[in-house]
């Protein structure tokens, strides 16, 4: 059985999971590869393919999904519309639920509003992943009670993590 596409994704193998999204395909499925090809153009730096991609996917098929690709390339007001809408729209498992929470609170952080620490704390309710809880814990810093030196212990384990993105928002958090 072939991985999925979003599974080597959030492996960080790249490359094949664009080799495998090369292949059109029809109705919700072609939609959902738009959103995925144009997240991969985002990672290579590329932000306005990857918006455009995702406004032809969320045309195409307005789903959770393409709604919540949609929401992450768009800037952060028309993307927490985006993500709210994603949110409402999820009937899936607590991991997806988290990460369009996750997402929102990263957008609702842009745009200064302290709700984003309560789509955080459900985020890393939902699914306590290093990203989630970390995230938590840096908005805690910014809108939060918590205080500081439980928050620096909650992050501090984290430094050592195997993968360099978890690392990089450990030290972020420990440096705020």
């Amino acid at each position: 059985m072939e991985p999925h596409p979003l599974r080597l994704l959030e492996e960080g193998r790249d490359r094949e999971a664009e080799a495998l999204l090369q292949t059109p395909q029809e109705g919700l499925l072609e939609a959902e590869r738009l959103a995925l090809l144009g997240f991969l153009e985002g990672r290579k730096g590329d932000l306005r393919a990857y918006r455009t991609l995702a406004l032809e996917a969320a045309r195409r098929a307005q789903t959770p999904f393409t709604l919540y690709h949609l929401g992450l390339a768009l800037p952060p007001k028309a993307g927490a519309l985006a993500l709210e809408e994603a949110l409402r729209r999820f009937r899936g498992d607590a991991k997806g639920e988290a990460r369009l929470h996750l997402a929102l609170a990263v957008a609702l952080e842009r745009l200064g509003r302290p709700e984003a620490l309560a789509h955080a704390a459900l985020a890393r309710l939902k699914d306590p992943s290093p990203w989630t809880i970390l995230h938590h814990l840096r908005l805690e810093l910014f809108f939060g009670t918590k205080p500081l030196p439980e928050v620096l212990e909650e992050a501090e384990p984290f430094l050592p993590h195997p993968f360099p993105g978890v690392r990089m928002l450990a030290g972020h958090t420990l440096a705020l």
